[in-house]
């Protein structure tokens, strides 16, 4: 419905600039009638533009919002760790390990066509023999795979960033020690690689979960424990790193392509193993970190600052179930889990991105 304007005018003030009355105001010599034509077909000019330009607009909203959930937030991860609190510095939410891992809550685009074993998916990617590697220095640990349990494996494609993920979880296990203890459990597995021209990013986890929980006593004494672990990797003392930089040293790239990843990608994931057991045995060699302070807090400083000498950046962060060690640069990282049940080391991942 149009609504008419009155015919009446209303008695109002001249303003500073209006024309005096009884006057009519004067009209610039540039301006001409002829011109009010042209100004009035611009407004159908200009309503188009600016439709086109909501619309530009509208199409820019629905395409990041469809990057959200196409590609979720860093601060998601498999373990649902993120808002973690970094140990050596100010709450940090977007410190992130293996970024693809955000994607394994979401619904998997295909599972595998036939279950394994639990003890032939303890073995894919050699994960049994890193595990016991990393956990018992002496070698005197063993993971058990149960009788007769079957688990699946499933992937994530994601089509626009052009990366696949692989994922088995809740291969059930036990983890005896030199010591007689028994800790069922189970280790998950992932890996992550580039499906387009480059082979990178490129990721890999494998991580043995207690099926107790700790205390918070426990998470202290777990806390002074692997900053000792540290300090020792970067005073060349008894060095318990040892056997992660020979696991590290010797990853092979055929487990991997037995497991989907390519080639491209399964080298540069060996090739990042190699640097990053090289990058351990670079603070272990330099030994110029002073092991002699009992304050893991004031320890953890100067590890800090030891590692940024190096070019290293260190992180710990505190997850649910354990603690979580970041060595890494600016693109490669090596992260390490310590539990405070098994008071040792209980996982670790590969990162490029």
């Amino acid at each position: 419905m149009k609504i008419r304007r009155s015919q009446q005018h209303s008695q109002t003030k001249p303003g500073p600039g209006s024309a005096p009355a009884g006057k009519q105001p004067r009209i610039p010599a540039s301006y001409s009638i002829r011109n009010e034509p042209a100004a009035g077909r611009s407004l159908p000019l200009r309503f188009t533009a600016l439709a086109m330009v909501l619309l530009a607009g509208s199409a820019l909203c629905l395409f990041f919002l469809a990057q959200c959930l196409i590609r979720p937030s860093a601060q998601i991860d498999s373990l649902a760790a993120l808002p973690a609190y970094n140990m050596v510095g100010e709450q940090n939410d977007q410190a992130s390990f293996w970024s693809m891992a955000k994607y394994h809550d979401l619904p998997p685009t295909s599972s595998s066509n036939h279950q394994f074993f639990a003890l032939d998916a303890l073995n894919r990617l050699n994960s049994r023999d890193h595990l016991t590697q990393l956990m018992q220095p002496d070698g005197m640990c063993s993971l058990i795979a149960a009788e007769g349990a079957l688990v699946s494996s499933w992937t994530y494609d994601d089509l626009l960033q052009e990366v696949r993920c692989w994922f088995v979880d809740d291969i059930p296990c036990t983890y005896s020690d030199s010591t007689g203890r028994e800790i069922p459990g189970s280790v998950d597995l992932s890996m992550g690689w580039s499906t387009g021209f480059s082979c990178l990013p490129v990721c890999y986890t494998v991580l043995f979960h207690p099926q107790q929980n700790a205390g918070e006593e426990a998470f202290e004494k777990a806390y002074a424990s692997l900053v000792d672990d540290l300090q020792q990797l970067c005073g060349a003392r008894i060095d318990r790193f040892v056997s992660i930089e020979t696991m590290l040293l010797t990853l092979g790239t055929a487990p991997f392509e037995n497991a989907g990843m390519t080639f491209e990608s399964a080298c540069a994931l060996s090739d990042l193993g190699i640097y990053m057991g090289h990058t351990l045995e670079q603070l272990y060699t330099s030994a110029t970190f002073p092991y002699d302070l009992d304050d893991p807090e004031r320890a953890t400083d100067l590890l800090q600052e030891h590692f940024s000498s190096q070019g290293l950046s260190l992180q710990i962060l505190r997850l649910e179930e354990f603690y979580l060690v970041l060595i890494g640069d600016s693109s490669s990282t090596l992260g390490l889990y310590y539990s405070p049940v098994l008071e040792t080391w209980c996982g670790f991942g590969l990162q490029q991105l």
